[in-house]
């Protein structure tokens, strides 16, 4: 079981290619496959067959391996093949970058790149505006923010970037496409997390929170969070509000509050029932978002797997929880967590403890290396 990575080194007027067996966790081991790889180049496709642990191809045209993503592997390039890629960028379709840029972001959490050298890579695939490729990219340095919420290389890269991201967008112009609404949603959200300059605009508009366009009312949300800290101001929106999408949002905005006292009312909330029974879980999800509030859930683990499983038992929802909130929660107290978790772990959720506990694995050897 398994796939490879494959590095791309270039050393004169040859590529040379090696594979090994990718793994996010453990010491890979002596798998080799043969793997058919497409090569793009400045005159089209080559399809090759890598039958052995490594292979020399020729240097000439080599813009990138595997078009389009369509192979079942990862690739690492050395610096000399991202530079010369950088030249030929423009010529690649958004799937291509879609592949470069996900790989680099895996390639981040496996600990084969650092952090400096990924974020190196991904100024280069910034140069691509399909919107697809921009959902990813505001996903990823959402994820690095709230892994390392004061690395200021990591919000710089992200606040320059979505906020041009935001301008570019504008405000929702009636018949544009889903994507770009969507896209709107991802970017303006992080945006808020991000840019205290830019919570400070969109905070203002809560006052009038139902007229908020849509696609921005969750940046809205989260920005009159982090502003205001005004717990009632939320907790009367949501529930005065007849609208369940919204309802959803306010509470994705609760999480963002700061201060003990804020936390304990919210979770209080998830118990009240004042929060459908389906939305609980997205309290737990939202305030692990939060560096601020994780303490409060790790504290309160017990009622919220206690609670989830009251609900939904059986369903694999509380599994379902455990991956999203652990790999947060956890950093700075891995140890704890999982003494917690080893007291809490049912057979109905048991796959997800592991899973969780595996990525919470990845991102504290993450945070611990900073890019170094």
């Amino acid at each position: 079981m398994g796939y490879p990575v494959i590095r791309a080194t270039r050393t004169g007027g040859k590529i040379r290619l090696e594979q090994k067996r990718f793994l996010m966790l453990g010491k890979p081991g002596k798998e080799k496959w043969p793997v058919p790889l497409t090569v793009v180049r400045d005159s089209g496709l080559e399809s090759l067959l890598m039958e052995s642990g490594s292979m020399e191809i020729d240097a000439k045209g080599f813009i990138k391996l595997n078009s389009e993503n369509t192979g079942f592997y990862r690739v690492i390039y050395d610096e000399a093949s991202m530079e010369s890629l950088r030249h030929s960028f423009g010529r690649l379709g958004y799937m291509d970058v879609l592949g470069l840029l996900t790989d680099s972001f895996a390639l981040l959490k496996a600990g084969e790149i650092n952090l400096d050298r990924y974020l190196s890579d991904l100024a280069i695939f910034m140069g691509n505006t399909h919107p697809t490729v921009a959902h990813e990219i505001s996903g990823e340095l959402m994820t690095l923010h709230l892994l390392m919420p004061e690395e200021e290389k990591i919000t710089k890269t992200a606040r320059d970037y979505l906020r041009r991201q935001a301008e570019s967008l504008g405000r929702h112009k009636e018949g544009e496409p889903d994507s770009t609404s969507v896209l709107r949603e991802s970017v303006t959200m992080t945006l808020a997390i991000v840019d205290h300059d830019y919570a400070s605009e969109l905070s203002a508009l809560f006052r009038n929170f139902s007229d908020v366009e849509s696609d921005l009312k969750s940046a809205v949300a989260i920005s009159y969070a982090m502003v205001s800290n005004d717990f009632q101001g939320l907790l009367s929106a949501f529930k005065a509000s007849d609208s369940d999408e919204d309802r959803l949002k306010i509470l994705m905005g609760l999480a963002f509050l700061t201060g003990q006292e804020n936390h304990r009312r919210y979770l209080e909330l998830a118990k009240s029932g004042e929060v459908k029974k389906q939305d609980v879980i997205r309290v737990y999800i939202y305030m692990a978002m939060n560096p601020e509030a994780r303490e409060a859930v790790f504290q309160n683990l017990d009622d919220a797997v206690a609670i989830v499983e009251k609900y939904f038992e059986g369903t694999g929802y509380t599994g379902t929880m455990l991956e999203s909130v652990v790999p947060f929660v956890g950093l700075g107290r891995e140890e704890q967590i999982r003494r917690k978790l080893e007291s809490l772990e049912k057979p109905s959720f048991a796959k997800g403890v592991k899973k969780s506990l595996e990525t919470l694995e990845i991102y504290s050897r993450l945070v611990k290396g900073k890019g170094k």
